[in-house]
């Protein structure tokens, strides 16, 4: 906690240099465009590359990829893999090697093994749809720090709205449009239409930039395989087992100026070494917010989705609430598994979106 408040004062200093006495919310707004055009000219004028020093971020256009490729997919396009969205933010699974750095090290016989954890697919980002920041660890003003505790709590709310596997009604509008773009019942749960946007990737989108590769603990991709996602899908985001993690990544990690959440379904104990090193707890990050604002509370606003019970059941005609087996049958192997290479290339993290150009959002 007091690592997490040191580095926060830090930032808070060099915000203070370069905002002109604006908060995020508005300098975001001002000096961000929705334009797919090379921006280092105004990143370096604005003095951000004080703040954002990763090697990774790209003012210049890579493709249709730099730092400000988050920002405009989510608010000109359609995740690939999207989950869940409303007016103000959108949760979405993202590309390249989702649950990467959940990796952990066991060593039964002394030795350091590194284990690829089961539930990399829990991996899912939470972005802005409106009232972009940059990043929280940056300085909040009470409203930026409120909507930070709402997205949070809507995260916590859609995590149990997954594990009921609801159907993908309850998920917003634009998860509607897109489902019914693909031909979906609008009763599929929504399990399994997490696993059908994955399964069909097209081969071309796999293998090119960001590309897509989903690893099994055996480094097997089973990203192509319904069946064997179905079966994680159902138990990753059991709360009996797991529970939900919530993180950023600071700005020296970062290769997106927007900021957006990481989550992640992990054991209550556990904290792989690399969500140690490179990530933030987003509880502390509020804890530290809410004791700089000296106990001034927080206007609490109803916030979407609704609350969801542990106990969930469907209507009378069961036309709500869709659910598939929590154990699904073993699959054999079928051939659909590919071995691939148990280190492959590091993806960069900010390549979490392509373009759906047949699905638009209200």
């Amino acid at each position: 906690m007091e690592m997490v408040s040191r580095k926060m004062s830090t930032y808070e200093t060099l915000w203070n240099e370069i905002s002109g006495g604006l908060d995020q919310t508005t300098f975001f707004a001002k000096n961000t465009t929705l334009e797919e055009k090379d921006f280092t000219e105004e990143f370096k004028s604005l003095s951000l590359d004080k703040i954002f020093t990763c090697g990774g971020l790209s003012t210049s256009l890579r493709g249709n990829w730099n730092c400000l490729h988050l920002y405009r997919d989510t608010n000109q396009g359609v995740p690939t893999i999207l989950v869940y969205s409303d007016e103000n933010d959108t949760i979405l699974g993202p590309l390249g090697e989702p649950g990467r750095d959940t990796n952990y090290v066991v060593e039964p016989d002394g030795a350091p093994r590194e284990m690829i954890h089961p539930n990399r697919l829990s991996h899912l980002m939470v972005v802005p749809n409106r009232n972009g920041i940059f990043n929280e660890l940056l300085p909040s003003t009470i409203e930026e720090t409120e909507r930070l505790k709402l997205r949070m709590d809507k995260m916590r709310e859609v995590v149990k709205m997954i594990h009921a596997n609801l159907s993908v009604t309850s998920f917003g509008e634009m998860v509607i449009k897109k489902a019914e773009s693909m031909g979906c019942d609008l009763n599929m749960p929504i399990q399994t239409f997490i696993a059908k946007q994955i399964v069909e990737l097209s081969d071309e989108m796999r293998k090119e930039r960001p590309g897509y590769i989903l690893l099994n603990t055996d480094s097997q991709d089973y990203g192509k395989n319904m069946t064997l996602m179905l079966d994680r899908l159902s138990k990753m985001f059991d709360p009996e087992n797991y529970s939900l993690k919530m993180f950023v990544q600071g700005p020296d990690k970062n290769t997106q100026l927007i900021t957006h959440m990481h989550c992640f379904m992990l054991e209550p104990d556990m904290l792989p070494p690399l969500l140690k090193t490179d990530y933030v707890n987003l509880e502390m990050i509020l804890d530290c917010k809410l004791a700089k604002f000296d106990g001034s509370p927080l206007q609490r606003t109803p916030s979407n989705p609704p609350p969801v019970d542990e106990e969930v059941e469907g209507d009378e005609d069961d036309e709500e609430l869709q659910r598939v087996p929590s154990n699904p049958p073993a699959v054999e192997d079928d051939g659909e598994l590919q071995r691939v290479p148990s280190n492959p290339p590091p993806v960069d993290e900010g390549f979490s979106l392509q373009r759906v150009t047949s699905v638009r959002a209200n």
